[in-house]
């Protein structure tokens, strides 16, 4: 059997927190799937036992996790590749034989628009691998013009940069009855908003609670639950009457829970793309989003996928907030065009352009 002619690392998926980044990887593996396009996976063995599911037919294995991103962020060759594609799903990027054609995608420069948000140490680490990355040939792949746009003020030539969005269709069929254990331990039947989110400053949780508050939708017996792993940073103040830490859930949980909400609430400082609020849409689940997501501001169409908001300023913080819950009729309309909106971001699609940018297609 002749090798595949596309290589993907995974090792993201190894990850504590795989975040989206991780969910990218998984995306793209799936519609690669879909299509039925032959290709291998590279990355330690936890990052394979943590791609199951997904139909590689060549798994590579290198070494421990923490050792393999070292290597490769060392610029160590662990394997040659005799011709072909290897594409780089995290900043990554493995050494490779002369003609093998590289490409990697960036999914934000955060820690140079916005260094308060990341810490010292990820901002170096960072900025040497985008660095390492920008002195080869690879082709250069971003989820929004957002962040092609912060490259190329960096300098970055902008014919290495190719936009390519992201889908909306990765998640698993809804565990209700996970869902349900866990709201009836934490608020019970009540009404509630949800915020799906790494506990991270750039996340603005902080903003967002202090907006709940000041939105008062909680003297109408409606909750805030937020879920998600913690990141990076100081524990925040979060645990506030009628907030809820829910933690980190499986994604079959998440899909039940955007589902049962009233709505997402989304309010990052800064994002690349913007996942969750393309996950809540296809839920049905009206959303209100942060200006700074991509995700439903670049890709949008005449009709309005979500509520926006500068995730900036409190007060419109609260009234979007106030709002979403207290306009059912506005809510309904807005979850229908986000829904429709949603169904048209579908990772097979991603993926068939992911190969024609390899001129694989």
């Amino acid at each position: 059997m002749s090798s595949p002619k596309l290589a993907v690392t995974v090792e993201q998926l190894a990850a504590p927190v795989p975040g989206g980044i991780g969910t990218y990887t998984r995306g793209l593996l799936l519609g690669l799937d879909q299509l039925g396009v032959s290709y291998e996976t590279l990355g330690s063995r936890r990052a394979r036992q943590a791609s199951q599911g997904l139909k590689p037919e060549v798994s590579r294995l290198h070494l421990a996790h923490r050792l393999t991103t070292a290597a490769w962020h060392h610029g160590l060759s662990l394997r040659s590749w005799p011709s072909g594609v290897l594409h780089a799903t995290s900043l990554l990027l493995p050494r490779v034989a002369e003609g093998v054609q590289r490409s990697i995608m960036v999914h934000d420069v955060a820690w140079r628009s916005k260094p308060e948000l990341t810490s010292t140490r990820g901002a170096r680490w960072h900025e040497a691998a985008l660095s390492k990355v920008l002195a080869t040939d690879a082709k250069i792949f971003v989820p929004s013009q957002h962040v092609a746009d912060e490259l190329a003020l960096s300098g970055t030539a902008l014919d290495r940069v190719m936009v390519v969005g992201e889908g909306a269709d990765h998640l698993p069929a809804p565990d209700e009855a996970g869902a349900q254990t866990l709201l009836e331990s934490a608020i019970g039947n009540s009404a509630f908003l949800l915020v799906a989110a790494t506990i991270e400053p750039r996340k603005n949780l902080e903003a967002t609670v202090a907006a709940f508050r000041q939105s008062n939708v909680a003297s109408q017996g409606v909750q805030l639950c937020i879920v998600g792993p913690q990141g990076w940073g100081a524990r925040q103040d979060l645990q506030q009457p009628g907030v809820h830490l829910l933690g980190a859930v499986s994604p079959a949980v998440l899909n039940a829970l955007y589902a049962r909400a009233l709505g997402l609430v989304y309010l990052p400082l800064e994002e690349g793309f913007g996942l969750p609020p393309l996950e809540a849409m296809t839920a049905g689940t009206a959303v209100l989003a942060s200006s700074a997501v991509p995700s439903v501001t670049e890709f949008a169409d005449e009709s309005a996928p979500a509520f926006l908001v500068d995730p900036r300023d409190l007060e419109a913080m609260a009234a979007g907030i106030h709002h979403l819950v207290s306009d059912p009729d506005g809510r309904a309309a807005i979850a229908e065009a986000g829904r429709n909106f949603a169904a048209k971001r579908r990772w097979v699609d991603v993926a068939t352009r992911h190969l024609e940018l390899w001129g694989l297609a």
